[in-house]
């Protein structure tokens, strides 16, 4: 369902709104019944908060009240939104009909830096956030910046598409920081001329220029919201790290330059990896499965990057620079298989050369197989000699080993020389 911020309270005696029924530092969570409240709600608005405030620069104290209704029909009786069947927002409380609405929570974030034209108030709303997929792809974007303005409220979702890329230009090619100030300098307006006239009076551009580099037939492909990557980051110290998410995925950063990186788990969900501006594609380094044991082995670029976790449940890891990729054969670090109770997941930069390359030691000889859809190339040696050597080249192949082996990555970057590629083997 589209949300929008546009809200205008029916008379109070019509409006019957769900009691408190939690409460944390900057919410209050109103719902029907305590039996509505997830377990960790206010564990992730208090982080989701916490990261977007140190991403956009915010510092104030404002509570969010965060009213959720039972389902469709009691929020189109009893919520103050205008348009009907939609989720929405009036100031710092925010009115939907699921436990979690990002875009709606965002705009109660922002209800105290300003009151910006459409463009650019939908826009934060949906250009944050590091498990939300795009709202649509440029074709399906709103090509014309003057229905974006004018058109307002509405429940189009081309408007929400260009307003998030042009959004997210700003962000990325101007900074974070001048985006805010923009959205706190900007006064709303359903007239095109007079937007246009602000908007180069602040940023001495033209609006039919960066709309078009967002938004028009040239412009890249589907922007996803960009992660803040701001707090929580993985902890890279050999402890265990449990990250509970019962109702929903969850994320993790990774800290910048961190070097090589061994992830151990002793879970077994998907998890995927990706940069923090999602510009780049994200990649799957573990599926989920049934062995007692699952090991990350991450060559990061420069680039700062975070993991998703994609089932709901709890993930437990330790993270450290125990083992790490090699450009060349020699000097190599070694990862220990175990057959029918190990999963090695390796990802390494696009640009960061042709090959990379990690030993694996085994008690007996043993089955590897290729589990991952991707195409980068995958070769399994006997050893540095690289003579005897095995090809997995797409997902299912498989090659029987001895009791030592190297593993050959050799990643992809025929389509993109930006991000990381990976590959996942078991051992059976």
């Amino acid at each position: 369902m589209l949300t929008l911020s546009a809200c205008q309270s029916p008379p109070e005696s019509q409006r019957d709104l769900p009691p408190i029924q939690a409460s944390s530092a900057h919410f209050h969570y109103h719902a029907r019944s305590p039996d509505d409240v997830q377990s960790d709600i206010l564990d992730r608005l208090e982080r989701n908060r916490a990261d977007f405030y140190q991403f956009m620069g915010l510092a104030d104290e404002s509570i969010t009240d965060y009213y959720y209704f039972a389902d469709e029909t009691d929020l189109i009786k009893n919520a103050p939104c205008t348009l009907p069947r939609s989720d929405c927002t009036l100031r710092h409380s925010a009115y939907a009909s699921i436990p979690f609405h990002e875009h709606e929570i965002i705009h109660t974030y922002m209800a105290g830096v300003g009151a910006p034209s459409a463009p650019i108030l939908e826009g934060v709303a949906e250009s944050v956030g590091c498990i939300r997929s795009a709202g649509a792809d440029y074709n399906g974007s709103e090509l014309d910046w003057r229905v974006a303005v004018s058109n307002y409220p509405s429940a189009d979702s081309t408007l929400y598409a260009g307003d998030q890329r042009f959004v997210t230009q700003l962000m990325n090619q101007m900074s974070v920081a001048k985006t805010v100030e923009y959205y706190r300098q900007d006064l709303f307006t359903l007239d095109p001329a007079q937007f246009a006239l602000a908007f180069e009076h602040f940023w001495n551009l033209r609006i039919d220029d960066v709309w078009s580099a967002a938004v028009g037939s040239g412009a890249p492909g589907p922007f996803l919201p960009i992660c803040p990557c701001a707090v929580n980051s993985v902890a890279i110290d050999s402890t265990e790290t449990s990250v509970a998410h019962p109702n929903d995925a969850d994320y993790r950063p990774m800290p910048l330059d961190s070097g090589p990186l061994t992830i151990e788990f002793s879970t077994n969900g998907y998890i995927d990896v990706q940069n923090c501006r999602r510009d780049t594609p994200s990649m799957q380094v573990l599926q989920q499965s049934r062995l007692g044991r699952s090991t990350l082995v991450l060559q990061p670029d420069q680039e700062q990057y975070f993991l998703t976790f994609e089932n709901s449940g709890t993930e437990r890891f330790t993270a450290s620079r125990n083992l790490s990729l090699q450009p060349t054969c020699s000097g190599l670090s070694t990862f220990s298989a175990v057959a029918g109770a190990s999963q090695l997941g390796v990802a390494a930069p696009r640009s960061g050369g042709p090959n990379w390359f990690i030993g694996v030691s085994a008690a007996a000889p043993m089955r590897v197989e290729r589990i991952d859809a991707g195409t980068g190339a995958l070769t399994i040696c006997s050893d540095c000699s690289l003579t005897n050597c095995q090809s997995l080249d797409s997902l299912g192949a498989t090659a029987s080993v001895g009791g030592g082996m190297v593993i050959q990555f050799t990643p992809d970057s025929s389509t993109s020389t930006r991000g990381l590629d990976a590959v996942v083997v078991v051992f059976h």
